[in-house]
């Protein structure tokens, strides 16, 4: 059987963003008013809020007549309306939802300071004519850009991009080059746009042969991807101590401030967090190694890595704060993710912790430091962020 478009398109968004930040379940009840639905689906993050409405034809025709008038029907038409609708919700109405791990938590109540995208994910018949599904959006005079996408090019963006960061800097991006250059991007396909994001010239007038861009991205992801890790870091994650201070986790969701730094690295800085993520996983439980960190150029917060020896993983309680403190004075941020891994017989052990709060000089920390300096090299190397064959 077929899964439809509303599974697809919530395992595709619970995938990229993590089921922590997805809503597929968006049913709430205004005060004094009956059950309603938002959005078919919902991306919420920071201070981004992406709007999914889906359509899906069935009983497709040969027909390109009516195939495009369902399209102006259900996708120009009711979605549009539905997208609207939301909008107003989310804007005058405090609303909780389960997210896909099933914690309800707060959606953004007021829109004003919430970068706000809107999208209708579509799956047509065949028959409809490509100048419509060429088509990237529609300008709405009360709520601004609305994003079209076909479900497969919808997917292939997220399987180029990979990262949360990059993708809504995408739809971003999208947005600007469409409402600057409309007639050229409704006549292209969706590759020709991500080749012109990642050709990265906002004023260069798409074309067709900004696709070879996308053709020629250097798409190995092995070098940054970390959905094992992030995906069931809650599972693994032996111990965590979310924020500092504050105490120890008190809630379900306080593991979420560890996972929102994670997610919003870049390929670039995420290679460097894989490359020192598995050096320390390789060489815990062995000889003693200075830990291992470093600071992101593009969101300011610190990590370190820390792999002790078999016989000190008793030490584990002692040396995730102390070098967590250490390592995010030593970078000079305000926010520094710590991981400490030890070994347990066959198994490895990881403990997290978030510290943040604002930098400031510490004579302690400083004759500390130059006494007994516990870190490695700084070896952090400015990188492209796309390379191209």
């Amino acid at each position: 059987m077929t899964p439809s478009l509303q599974d697809i398109i919530a395992a595709t968004n619970a995938g990229c963003f993590l089921r922590e930040f997805s809503f597929s379940r968006t049913q709430f009840a205004p005060p004094g008013s009956t059950e309603v639905e938002l959005a078919d689906d919902i991306v919420s993050f920071d201070e981004s809020l992406l709007l999914f409405q889906l359509k899906e034809r069935t009983g497709p025709t040969n027909d390109s007549e009516r195939e495009d008038h369902w399209f102006v029907n259900k996708v120009k038409g009711n979605a549009i309306r539905q997208i609207k609708h939301t909008l107003s919700y989310l804007d005058t109405h405090p609303i909780r939802l389960r997210n896909d791990r099933g914690h309800e938590v707060a959606l953004p109540h007021g829109l004003k300071d919430i970068r706000t995208v809107k999208l209708i994910v579509y799956r047509s018949g065949d028959a409809l004519s490509s100048s419509i599904r060429t088509l990237k959006g529609h300008v709405s005079s009360s709520v601004g850009f609305i994003h079209f996408f076909e479900a497969d090019d919808y997917i292939g963006v997220l399987r180029t991009l990979v990262t949360l960061p990059e993708v809504v800097d995408y739809l971003h991006y999208r947005e600007r080059l469409c409402l600057r250059f409309p007639n050229q991007t409704n006549i292209l396909h969706e590759t020709c746009i991500v080749g012109h994001y990642l050709f990265g010239d906002e004023d260069a007038e798409p074309t067709y042969e900004h696709r070879l861009y996308l053709e020629r991205l250097d798409s190995d992801v092995s070098r940054f991807e970390i959905f094992a890790i992030l995906h069931r870091f809650k599972e693994k994650a032996y111990a965590g101590y979310t924020q500092v201070p504050g105490g120890v986790e008190s809630t379900p969701t306080d593991y979420y401030l560890l996972l929102r730094e994670f997610v919003r690295l870049n390929r670039t800085d995420l290679a460097a967090f894989k490359e020192r993520f598995m050096w320390a996983w390789e060489h815990c439980g062995g000889e003693v190694l200075p830990p291992s960190r470093f600071a992101s150029g593009t969101t300011g917060c610190g990590f370190v890595f820390v792999p002790l020896p078999l016989e000190a993983g008793h030490l584990a309680a002692n040396a995730l704060p102390n070098l967590t403190i250490g390592a995010k004075y030593d970078l000079k941020v305000d926010r520094c993710v710590g991981v400490v891994f030890r070994r347990d017989g066959e198994y490895r052990l990881l403990d997290w912790m978030l510290r943040e709060h604002p930098w400031a000089p510490d004579a302690e920390l400083d004759a500390f430091l130059e006494k007994s300096y516990p870190f490695g090299p700084k070896r952090l190397k400015a990188v492209p962020r796309y390379t191209f064959k």
